[in-house]
């Protein structure tokens, strides 16, 4: 079977698929530059983004469209800007040499950035209120710190089982590789 062949060139969530045709590669670890490739899908840290209707009256402050639903997205911040504070940057603990494992304060710091593609999502609970749920979409994996390095790091991923997710109970936790660009 013919593989695809994929340099990653932003940010996102490796998911790990022997099914797939498509071979992701990276490189990694700083300044040491290795190499990194894995079979499976892609999930732009974007893809949280979600379309949802939700009547104008009950979420304020949004910018209204279709006649009185609201659609809404997230914008996320800059992400490259946050991973180069941990990993690359003269202040930071690794200064390009991230290629031994993290320990948990870089962990910490790692998911501080990927909170920041958080979403919710809403729906009406028995009662007819409208309720939210936050979904924390991207985290590190704590069980595989020794594993990462700088533009390679084991993480979970909450993806949703339907287009249009109602509760919490719509994900699924899946293991992937957060990578990026690499600093070298």
């Amino acid at each position: 079977m013919m593989k695809y062949h994929v340099e990653v060139d932003s940010p996102g969530v490796v998911v790990a698929d022997d099914g797939s045709r498509v071979v992701y590669s990276n490189q990694i670890g700083g300044y040491s530059c290795r190499d990194f490739s894995m079979t499976g899908f892609a999930v732009p840290l974007e893809a949280g983004k979600f379309v949802k209707e939700v009547v104008a009256e009950d979420y304020p402050g949004t910018t209204f469209m279709d006649e009185g639903r609201v659609f809404w997205t997230w914008i996320p911040k800059d992400f490259t800007e946050g991973m180069n504070e941990i990993f690359v940057d003269d202040a930071s603990k690794y200064k390009g040499h991230c290629y031994e494992g993290i320990g948990e304060d870089t962990a910490d710091k790692v998911d501080e950035v990927l909170a920041r593609y958080d979403y919710e999502i809403y729906h009406r609970d028995k009662d007819d209120k409208l309720v939210s749920e936050t979904v924390e979409y991207v985290r590190v994996d704590r069980d595989a710190l020794s594993k990462a390095m700088e533009a390679m790091i084991p993480v979970k991923i909450m993806l949703a089982m339907v287009s249009e997710p109602e509760s919490l109970d719509n994900f699924e936790t899946r293991h992937g590789i957060l990578t990026w660009h690499n600093s070298d």
